[in-house]
This record gives C-alpha cells, sequence and structure tokens, in this order.
C-alpha cells in the first residue's frame, strides 16, 4: 500500500520540523523531557509531528509500539478509554524508563474522561510521558492544563512553508512551474502543511495544473458566497461538500467565506445574521465529534433556520 505524502514527509528528527521554533530549542536541551506536555495550535501546524520526533529523540532504539502509544481522543472520548489507559501508563517502558503516550485532539474528551485522566497523569509521572494536542485548550479542565508544560504552534509563515515544498518538489520530480505557487498555496491552506501537502499529491502533475487547482478553490468559495446571499442552500451544500472534498479544512473554509460574503448582502441585517451563525461554527470547528460533511450540512441547515426566523418576525 502506498504511504501518502503527508506522512512520507513527516519530520523524524528535530533538524527536519519545520516551525514550532520554542519547543524545538526547549526539547534539543533536555536530558529527560517533562511528565507532561501540551502542543496546542491548529490543523497542519506541526503537534503530531513534534510529539512523534521527541519520542523517536527519548526512545531511540526503542521506539516500537511497546513504548510509544498514540491515540485519536477524538474517535476515544469517554471514560472506557481513560480506564484502559490507566493501565497502560502504569506499565511503564521496556528498556527506557518512561513510555510516552500521545493522546491526538485530547480537547474532545468529556469531562468525566478529563477528571480521570488527569489523576492518571498525577499517578503516573515515574512510568509514563504524557503529550497532549488539541485545537483549542478551552475545553481542558484547568487541573490538566497547570500540570502541563505547554506549547504553541502557530500556522506556518510562506517561508517555512516554502521550505517544506521544496524538498517535496525535488523529491517527487514535480513540474517546475509550481514553485511559482508554493506562497501562494501556503496562503490558501491557512499555513496548515498537511493540507498543502495533500493538495500537491492530489493534483495532476501539468505545468498548468496547480495555478488552475488555486484558482478552483479560491472560486469554489466565491460561488458558495452568492450562494449564501441567494438563499439556494442545496446548492450551497452541494458546493460546500465539494471544497471538503478538494482538501479544504472546516477553518479554511469558513474563514474564506466570510471576506466574500460581506458585501453582497443588500440589508446589513441579513448579513449579521449570517455572521451569526458563522461565529457559532467558527467556535465549532475544533470540537465538532462527527465528520466533515455532517459539518457541511449542519451549517446550511443553520442558516436556513435563520432565514425562517426571518420570515416569522
Amino acid at each position: 500500500m502506498a504511504t501518502a505524502w503527508r506522512e512520507q514527509f513527516r519530520p523524524t528528527t528535530y533538524g527536519e520540523m519545520i516551525g514550532g521554533n520554542r519547543f524545538k530549542k526547549d526539547a534539543i536541551s533536555w536530558e529527560t523531557p517533562p511528565p507532561c506536555l501540551l502542543f496546542a495550535g491548529p490543523p497542519g501546524t506541526g503537534k503530531t509531528s513534534a510529539a512523534m520526533v521527541l519520542a523517536r529523540t527519548y526512545l531511540q532504539d526503542f521506539f516500537d509500539p511497546v513504548n510509544f502509544f498514540s491515540s485519536n481522543a477524538s474517535d476515544d472520548r469517554g471514560i472506557d478509554f481513560i480506564r484502559s489507559l490507566k493501565s497502560i501508563a502504569r506499565q511503564g517502558g521496556v528498556g527506557v524508563d518512561r513510555k510516552v503516550i500521545l493522546l491526538d485532539e485530547a480537547d474532545s474528551f468529556t469531562s468525566q474522561a478529563q477528571k480521570a485522566l488527569r489523576q492518571i497523569m498525577e499517578e503516573a509521572h515515574q512510568t509514563a510521558i504524557f503529550i497532549l494536542t488539541v485545537n483549542d485548550v478551552a475545553p481542558l479542565h484547568r487541573a490538566i492544563k497547570d500540570r502541563c508544560v505547554r506549547y504553541n504552534f502557530k500556522p506556518h509563515l510562506d517561508h517555512e512553508a516554502e521550505q517544506m515544498f521544496l524538498k517535496v518538489h525535488t523529491e517527487k520530480q514535480l513540474p517546475d512551474q509550481w514553485k511559482n505557487q508554493y506562497r501562494n498555496l501556503n496562503r490558501l491552506c491557512e499555513g496548515s502543511l498537511r493540507q498543502a501537502i495533500d493538495l500537491l499529491e492530489s493534483t495532476r502533475k501539468e505545468d498548468d495544473a496547480l495555478e488552475e487547482g488555486l484558482k478552483s478553490l479560491s472560486h469554489g468559495l466565491s460561488s458558495a458566497a452568492l450562494l449564501v446571499v441567494g438563499g439556494e442552500y442545496s446548492d450551497l451544500a452541494a458546493q460546500l461538500r465539494l471544497e471538503v472534498e478538494r482538501g479544504m479544512t472546516r477553518f479554511s473554509m469558513l474563514k474564506g467565506l466570510l471576506p466574500k460574503v460581506r458585501g453582497l448582502y443588500d440589508d446589513p441585517l441579513d448579513y449579521y445574521r449570517f455572521v451569526s451563525t458563522w461565529g457559532d461554527f467558527v467556535d465549532k470547528v475544533a470540537t465538532w465529534p462527527s465528520d466533515d460533511y455532517t459539518f457541511v450540512d449542519y451549517f446550511v441547515a443553520k442558516l436556513i433556520e435563520k432565514k425562517e426566523v426571518k420570515k416569522d418576525e
């Protein structure tokens, strides 16, 4: 089975990491990592990659599934998972003092699960290193945040992302004309290397294909904005689903849609009704419990609901 490019180009050493400079400087100086770490930031900014680099560096020859346990908390959010984690943490490492436990998207844990996790983190600090990644720190209990050394990961700057794109470009022998679009690619993907590399992989390898693809993504949101204002909700749902299929993240979709909608409404009150719904869904981006398509459907359903409320006023 072919390995996705995002995995092929995932860093394995601190030197290969793009961004996360404060974390890298501190991590290189550690004789042993802190028992609890919290990596916060938007999707695609290198949180999971940083955790895996730390695990590889600390565990070295003992980097294997016995000593490195990884789970996506958006799939395992409840108390039953935390109870199973308790025995994993207590077992400790094989060949090393402590195993590394990575809990991706830990902001998805239920309140009950977080309380149990806090206790495990307190009890297992001599046998395990916990690394939690979150898109949003707000849903985490203060007791968990206070136990962790926190690092914030930001969207990649154009020159940082370009380093990675040029590495991919060389190894995958991409068309030379694409080099002119790499900074535009980073901006369209809101600094998410994961999304950008997925786009590079999925785009046909022809000279003008990347530029055409970027224009198409931008044009797609312009079309969606016109459908919002026109109240053509079935077509709007289809257009936003298409953007998801093209690799656009929930946050990028919402962030790109707002400026295109602004100024299209004749009645300013209609615009503010839209912004009210838009803002609610920006808050839901990181904690949405289902897939992207359901996110789109619910967003459109709420726009319809606001329109029906206006009719009744």
